[in-house]
């Protein structure tokens, strides 16, 4: 347990109630998720953004410099930017015909956009991460992320089984008091971030008021970040199954120019 020492079958009140109160730190995920939401309303736009740009690259009417696309691309992060400098350099050297051209356009729109959309499942994968911990500590079948269904359902289960050991803990408050060492050293094997649900002030070992609603509401809200994070995943197999799609397209369109030729 983080910051808090080992707790054993002769751990007594006092030392649970000494490490209850030692410092414990966890990371943020508040930068991350900001991040995120920013990088997802720019993406709404970002194509045709892109699509504007790598054309006025093409015509010569902006530079492609990394001074200018820092100044116009102000608002992505630093690799999106680092893929429209290799973009518009390959564009500005590229040789073919109009349509060749307007098809590199678009491959560099596509490949610029997946960064994106790369760097905005990367920062929720990372809320995703925190709020999972900092909910449950270990869940068994979830590594790091939960992304898959079978993970999800984990999660879920996680969440039922989290909400029965909290009532059981509550009724043997209610009927005792206090709760026993033994029932709090139980509930810290199952999760050690109980700890931030127990109550000292009086002494002796308690529940904090509404500890099982607070609880409850932590791992809801870490279970929707991790579906965020899943659909995030799906955006991104969705985008490269439509750019497959739209290549398999241009090749029967190709194709058939080619025979109408001949």
């Amino acid at each position: 347990m983080a910051n808090s020492g080992w707790i054993g079958s002769t751990t007594e009140d006092v030392d649970i109630i000494r490490m209850i109160n030692a410092d414990r730190t966890y990371d943020s995920e508040v930068g991350y998720y900001n991040r995120a939401r920013q990088k997802q309303d720019s993406y709404d736009t970002l194509q045709e953004r892109l699509k504007s740009y790598y054309n006025d690259v093409v015509r010569g009417k902006k530079e492609g410099s990394n001074e200018e696309i820092g100044k116009e691309f102000s608002d992505l992060p630093e690799n999106v930017r680092n893929a429209v400098v290799a973009s518009s350099e390959e564009l500005k050297n590229f040789e073919g015909s109009v349509k060749e051209m307007q098809e590199a356009v678009q491959d560099a729109v596509y490949d610029t956009a997946w960064q994106q959309l790369a760097s905005i499942q990367e920062d929720l994968s990372k809320v995703a991460e925190f709020k999972l911990s900092d909910a449950f500590g270990d869940i068994d079948g979830v590594e790091g992320v939960a992304t898959t269904w079978a993970e999800l359902k984990a999660v879920v289960d996680a969440v039922k089984d989290s909400y029965d050991t909290l009532n059981a803990a509550q009724k043997e408050q209610d009927a005792y008091g206090k709760l026993s060492t033994q029932t709090v050293i139980s509930m810290l094997a199952e999760n050690e971030n109980y700890i931030e649900l127990l109550d000292t002030s009086s002494g002796s070992l308690k529940l904090k008021a509404n500890a099982t609603k607070e609880m409850t509401r932590i791992q809801l809200e870490a279970l929707k970040a991790n579906m965020e994070a899943a659909n995030a995943e799906d955006e991104m197999t969705k985008a490269q199954l439509e750019r497959e799609w739209q290549e398999l397209e241009l090749a029967k369109t190709s194709g058939t120019a080619t025979n109408e030729k001949i």
